[in-house]
Formats: structure tokens, C-alpha cells, sequence
């Protein structure tokens, strides 16, 4: 089925699209703050873990989850109340006892869990991941792994491969990109794959855009200050100067828009001069504009709020629960999942009048899953709180990556299109 016909399933679904861009960095151990750079308005959120942190992702249930380095667990803010509880902690300090950026499991059994890698060495030379059952608020180890590797800076789910996981590389303790395979059984002893290796280094923070590019943010004294772009796929790298101007602190926190919106816009916030910045990636050549300026602090971290609108679990050895949450402004909308093979497109499926964006590549399969002929749930209607639990299982393991988007919309049209996420069928 061509990319038209599918094009022409969305088109009667289309309105005006949000034009959200909000973000949330770290500001030291203190506290986080929550950016929108569109109207330009801080929001200032409590810091928790009562000590040391290294990052956060975003959760499916519109939560914040963050390592805690002092207390060696993973904390949760709930952010409709600002109040914080505690996931999981180790007591014995190994196998959770310095954790990295986490990241989404879309491969944990049961119910929804995370991925990290931990710092804190168990032996002279090994370090450890370690999975997250964030039902039972309990916590395995996954490998171990030499400590000569220190992906420090972010952690992702690979965009191309399920079961795998993106590790970045930390300043200049260590300029490898890595890809960490999830362990079963677990734990064993891996080496992980070296996807690259970066001209400058990693200052704490990155992300992945539209063209399923890996973004690192880079500032040193003297040499460069942007961006390094990585691509996943053939290992190359490109430095993207921003005409920043140096100061004597180098790290940042470093978001991209929701991949929906029009344009490929990205933010960074520089502990340089405490200014978020407003990058336009499609530009030739990118650039970079001072939208906000910041409280003093020390920001190394940050991630879109829309991140984890479609995240998934293994409820079987065949089947799985994507779970969509487009929060209470879409509330008691209607919902299409539908898969992709054919994966990522290498350009946006501009969905007018208004201009939203599908970097999915529409096949066989999208086709069915649009029009309910897969075998599951694939339309229905949200909760009041916005959200869906739709489950898929075709009975077999197909032994294929494949790409998943969702849709959310009502009588006017589309209101949101979730993240991508990639998971082995």
C-alpha cells in the first residue's frame, strides 16, 4: 500500500496542532525547572533525592523519573502535585548504587520498567545495568561491563533496534557512543558496541531528533561550542557550530521539540551565560537564538515533556501492551495505533492545511492497523485522563523491529501524534 492511500486515512482527521515545546532541565541538585520556550515561562519544580543526581526521563503516566546518586535509587515526581516517592533504592550500594540517565524498557515483562547503566563499580573493573519493574518498585541487575566505559551524559532506547539501549558517552572521561543489548538471562559479562566515536566531547547532555540523529551538545574552552551530530546507522559524526559564545563553564541541558511540530527545532540551556537557546536544525547553516534567560544554576539535563506518550511492555512471550497517554486536554478523545516495517521516514508526511508532521514511513501494515484489520484494538476512545492501554498479540514472534506510532484526535481533527518507538514483534 502506497504512502498516498494511508495519507488519505489521516487527511479527514486533521486540525490546528498544539504547539507545545516545553521542557524540563536540571538545575543541580536543587531543583527542576520547566521551560516553555514558546511563551517564554518558567515553572520552578522541587528537587528530590536529598543528595546527588545525574538525570531523568519522562514516564508514561505524565510523572518525571530521576536517578538519585546519594540515596542510590530512582525517584519519581509526580507532576500534577509536585510531590516526590521513591520507585527503588539499593541498600547494599552495587547494582543501583550510582545510576545514569534512565531509560524506557520497552522489553519488561508484566508491566512498565526502565533501563540504566550504573556508575558505581562492583568489583575493581566492572560496572552493571540494571532493569526497573516500575509496577513492583523493584530492581534487577541486567550485564556487567569493564568501567573504562562511562556513558555518564544520556541514556535512550535504540530508535532502530529493540532490546537495545543508547549510552553517551561522558566530557572527556570518555567520547564513545555505545549500544547496550538487554540480557536474558541476566547478568552476563558484555563488551558494548562502540556506534561511534565523537570529535569533542559530550558536555552531560544530548538527544534524538526527527532524523533519528543523536545530538550531542559540546562546549570547550577554545575549540567548539554546538552541536556533534551522530548518525546511528553508519557511525559518522558532524560538528554544528551555534556562534555561542564561550564562557568559562562548558554543560547544558539540551531538548528537542516533540517530532510532530513543524520544523526541527531544538533548545539549549547554557550554564555559560544561563540562557536557553532556540536552535533551527533545518537551517543552512543551523542556528542558534537567546529566547529566555534563566536563574543562575547549573543545568546539565534535560528532556521534552512528550517524550513517553507511547511507551510499551511484554505481557507474554508474544504479546504486548502499548500503553498511550496524551494527558487530560485530550481526554475522552479517540485514539489510532498502527505499526510501520517500512519504519522511519526520511522526510515528514506534512499533513495539511496545518502542517503536522509524521516521520513514520506508511506500509502494508500501517494500512491494516489504520482500518482494524490486524487483530486488535487499533481505534478506540481515551480515557478522561487521556490515556489507553491497547494490546497486541499476533500469536508468534515474527522476529522483526517494527515502528509504532499513535494518533489522537476528536470531531475537529488530530490533536497530538505520540512519540515513535520501535520494538521487536
Amino acid at each position: 500500500m502506497n504512502r498516498i492511500l494511508v495519507c488519505l486515512l489521516f487527511l479527514a482527521l486533521i486540525s490546528v496542532p498544539a504547539l507545545a515545546q516545553t521542557g524540563i532541565v536540571q538545575n543541580s541538585s536543587t531543583s527542576l525547572l520547566q521551560i516553555d520556550p514558546v511563551t517564554n515561562t518558567l515553572v520552578t519544580l522541587p528537587g528530590g533525592g536529598g543528595g546527588a543526581v545525574r538525570g531523568f526521563c519522562m514516564g508514561h503516566d505524565n510523572a518525571l523519573y530521576q536517578s538519585w546518586w546519594t540515596v542510590n535509587g530512582i525517584g519519581r515526581l509526580d507532576l500534577s502535585t509536585n510531590t516526590w516517592t521513591t520507585v527503588c533504592k539499593d541498600s547494599t550500594n552495587l547494582i543501583l548504587g550510582a545510576p545514569y540517565v534512565p531509560a524506557y524498557n520497552y522489553d519488561a515483562m508484566g508491566g512498565p520498567g526502565l533501563w540504566v547503566v550504573d556508575g558505581n563499580p562492583i568489583a575493581t573493573s566492572f560496572r552493571n545495568t540494571c532493569t526497573i519493574d516500575m509496577t513492583a518498585n523493584t530492581f534487577a541487575p541486567d550485564q556487567v561491563f569493564a568501567n573504562t566505559f562511562t556513558p555518564m551524559s544520556d541514556g535512550y532506547p535504540h530508535p532502530y533496534k529493540g532490546g537495545k539501549f543508547i549510552g553517551v558517552g561522558f566530557s572527556t572521561s570518555d567520547l564513545r557512543i555505545l549500544e547496550f543489548t538487554l540480557q536474558s538471562p541476566a547478568p552476563n559479562t558484555i563488551d558494548p558496541t562502540v556506534i561511534a566515536t565523537l570529535k569533542t566531547p559530550c558536555s552531560y547532555d544530548s538527544f534524538i531528533h526527527e532524523d533519528t540523529n543523536l545530538y550531542c551538545w559540546s562546549a570547550t574552552s577554545g575549540a567548539f561550542i554546538g552541536l556533534e551530530q551522530v548518525d546511528l546507522n553508519s557511525a559518522t559524526t558532524n560538528t554544528i557550530s551555534l556562534g555561542i559564545t564561550y564562557a568559562s563553564t562548558y554543560y547544558g541541558a539540551a531538548w528537542n521539540e516533540p517530532w510532530e511540530q513543524p520544523g526541527r527545532l531544538a533548545y539549549i540551556v547554557y550554564n555559560g551565560d544561563d540562557k536557553a537557546y532556540k536552535v533551527d536544525l533545518a537551517a543552512t547553516p543551523p542556528t542558534a537564538v537567546s529566547v529566555v534567560t534563566l536563574p543562575a544554576g547549573s543545568y546539565y539535563h534535560g528532556r521534552e515533556v512528550e517524550e513517553a506518550q507511547l511507551v510499551s511492555w511484554k505481557i507474554s512471550n508474544t504479546g504486548r501492551n502499548f500503553h498511550l497517554n496524551f494527558g487530560a486536554a485530550n481526554g475522552g478523545n479517540f485514539y489510532v495505533l498502527a505499526p510501520s516495517v517500512a519504519g522511519y521516514s526520511p522526510t515528514a508526511i506534512t499533513l495539511p492545511p496545518n502542517g503536522l508532521e509524521l516521520w513514520l514511513w506508511p506500509d502494508l501494515f500501517t494500512f491494516m492497523g489504520v482500518t482494524g484489520t490486524l487483530g486488535y484494538a487499533s481505534q478506540g476512545t481515551l480515557s478522561r485522563s487521556g490515556e489507553a492501554d491497547v494490546k497486541v498479540d499476533f500469536g508468534v514472534t515474527v522476529g522483526l523491529n517494527v515502528l509504532w506510532a499513535a494518533v489522537a484526535y476528536d470531531a475537529k481533527g488530530v490533536q497530538d501524534i505520540s512519540n515513535l518507538i520501535m520494538v521487536d514483534m
